[in-house]
């Protein structure tokens, strides 16, 4: 496939990796991700994380080509590729000691944010993400709902125009779930996104993109109403059951 870069978008073209000798965990993945808010999804062991890692210049591919709004991926680019990135792991490190704030203010540094800037936008970044009132608190006391929090500001605090959120929903409880989609819901209007997910809680509010990753290849790609549609429409269970329609195919 060929991509244009007009507007912000994600392009990869027969994309392929494999961890050392072993089996192919990614095989000639290609996807346009338009600007706006997309879920990766797959069962496990379909390769998300790994593609989101890849998309995160975390791993080299083995073979093909990854860009982001017009800028490959390449090493003599990966610096510039990078300021357009903000990433979340799935499971977000925190420094023994750091409060919230340092917390963010360190990946300000590493995200190489001018220091006459660094000040404010670290504030900015724990407003959007409703963390002010914590900000002195030890990273390490956070609960699994701060915690998430706390890895969307560091991922915003870089000002970068896409986040890429690996599984942001794994281990938390039904209340935790409901207060990040109703934050990712306000950074819609900021901010691109793609998630790697296997919940299909609130897809309709989250996403208008889905695309479909099993055994490391993409099966389908479309808008989530397209991707509703196929099981009936928006019911509670139609992400759900459109995922299996497809796998089943």
């Amino acid at each position: 496939m060929m991509c244009a870069h007009n507007g912000s978008s994600f392009c990869l073209q027969k994309v392929s990796y494999r961890y050392g000798h072993g089996t192919r965990v990614l095989n000639d993945v290609s996807a346009y991700i338009s600007a706006g808010a997309t879920a990766l999804v797959g069962e496990n062991g379909a390769g998300k994380t790994s593609l989101m890692r890849v998309m995160a210049s975390l791993l080299a591919v083995d073979s093909g080509t990854v860009g982001v709004d017009g800028v490959p991926l390449s090493r003599k680019m990966i610096g510039e590729y990078r300021t357009h990135i903000g990433w979340m792991p799935q499971d977000i490190p925190v420094i023994s000691g750091f409060t919230v704030r340092e917390s963010v203010a360190y990946h300000a540094w590493l995200g190489k944010v001018p220091r006459q800037q660094s000040d404010k936008w670290v504030q900015q970044a724990l407003a959007q993400v409703h963390l002010i009132e914590l900000e002195d608190r030890k990273a390490s006391s956070l609960s699994g709902g701060q915690l998430r929090r706390l890895g969307l500001a560091q991922a915003l605090v870089r000002g970068a125009d896409w986040l890429l959120l690996d599984e942001p929903t794994a281990g938390l409880d039904p209340r935790q779930k409901r207060s990040l989609a109703l934050l990712l819901q306000e950074l819609r209007a900021h901010v691109n996104y793609v998630i790697s997910t296997h919940d299909f809680d609130y897809f309709e509010e989250l996403f208008d993109q889905v695309v479909v990753l099993h055994e490391g290849r993409i099966l389908w790609q479309g808008s989530t109403s397209d991707y509703l549609s196929i099981a009936g429409g928006a019911t509670q269970t139609a992400a759900f059951d459109a995922f299996n329609a497809i796998l089943d195919r």
